[in-house]
């Protein structure tokens, strides 16, 4: 931020010290009055504009190596975040790769327990139906023999 209201400041002195040498009707700036071109003060007066110039060219090249090693540093800038920036999002991408991995070895690990846990169940279940058939047949079979000793003892007491 305060590198490019630097540079502003910089661009508006240099404009206002442009426009005074060109613009203001002096002597010594290049916008002089035309009468003064004819006079013996002819030499003198393309003197000090050369002059003018001169250091007109010497302002605008130094203010230009000046952005030009701005623009380097900034470059330089730029080529550094952008490398920290991609390490950062190949470091990312390998954090969530394993992670990627770790959750899906986890889900493997769960689906099998469950897949065992069912077949345990079934198992259980399974065992649990033929007990269950086992001991149907058994009460038939207690039922029976409680019909037949009631049908025996109501045929000895009625004897």
């Amino acid at each position: 931020m305060s590198m490019s209201q630097t540079g502003i400041s910089r661009q508006t002195n240099r404009s206002n010290r442009v426009e005074d040498m060109v613009y203001n009707n002096n002597s010594q700036s290049i916008g002089g009055p035309v009468s003064n071109w004819g006079t013996s003060n002819q030499t003198t007066t393309i003197k000090g504009r050369i002059g003018i110039l001169e250091e007109l060219v010497r302002t605008v090249s130094t203010e230009l190596e000046t952005h030009r090693k701005e623009l380097k540093d900034l470059i330089k800038d730029k080529n550094i975040i952008e490398n920290l920036l991609v390490k950062k999002m190949h470091d990312t991408h390998s954090v969530l790769a394993n992670e990627i991995l770790r959750l899906d070895d986890e889900n493997r690990r769960h689906i099998n327990y469950m897949d065992q846990e069912e077949n345990r169940v079934q198992g259980l279940i399974g065992k649990m139906s033929l007990d269950s058939k086992a001991l149907g047949q058994t009460l038939t079979q207690i039922d029976k023999r409680i019909t037949e000793l009631e049908f025996q003892l109501g045929n000895t007491e009625q004897n």
